[in-house]
């Protein structure tokens, strides 16, 4: 990689990735300068990031397209989505296993994190309630975007730390509730060291060469 700044791009499978992302996205001196963060998009359903994938990976306007999603206990849409970019995009080379970060259940694992130890088994939000509640007073939490910004007051700088921390126990196998890979996916975003991007494209365009 050159000394340009290599332009990210997020896709967010709802509105409490998107706005997740987009705090940790403020916090100054957390992520290595050689990235550039373009505004992440909220693709308003698991069904719809790979179209969005599809038309903005061929446009070329970014050096990478990450997707951040629900897992819903690898779910069958979760898997569609993961297939979809390795058939349909990349005649069958795992690409999804590098660009697809996931919360399992769902985001809230690593949302909730920076308060407390938290092992989420539900994607339900009604069963997740009394667990939000207990941590940050939001009461019947929906997902709604008033309930998840004052969800993300407690989200601060001074917790990320202790976030990534907890999030580092956990598994990264889909088949374990709560596991996650997002780990990963911050530490590489934190580094200066910028191979893991070149080893994604040259999966990626190693493969486009062959058809």
């Amino acid at each position: 990689m050159t000394n340009k700044s290599i332009r990210i791009l997020i896709l967010c499978e709802g509105l409490e990735e998107e706005l997740y992302i987009r705090k940790l996205l403020s916090f100054h001196g957390i992520f290595s300068n050689a990235y550039e963060f373009c505004e992440p998009i909220n693709c308003k359903s698991i069904t719809k990031i790979f179209p969005r994938y599809q038309n903005l990976f061929t446009r070329n306007l970014y050096d990478l397209i990450i997707i951040f999603c629900d897992a819903d206990k690898n779910s069958d849409q979760f898997q569609k989505l993961c297939s979809d970019i390795n058939q349909q995009m990349f005649g069958g080379v795992d690409v999804s296993s590098k660009i697809v970060f996931f919360g399992n259940p769902v985001t809230l694992q690593i949302v909730l994190s920076h308060i407390a130890d938290v092992n989420l088994v539900s994607s339900s939000k009604s069963t997740n309630q009394p667990i939000v509640e207990e941590l940050t007073g939001i009461s019947c939490y929906q997902g709604h975007e008033d309930q998840i910004n004052e969800m993300l007051k407690r989200v601060k700088y001074s917790s990320y730390a202790t976030m990534k921390e907890r999030i580092s126990k956990l598994p990264s196998d889909l088949k374990t509730t709560p596991s996650t890979n997002f780990y990963e996916l911050l530490s590489n975003l934190e580094s200066d060291d910028t191979s893991w991007i070149e080893e994604i494209n040259t999966l990626i365009n190693g493969d486009v060469s062959d058809e």
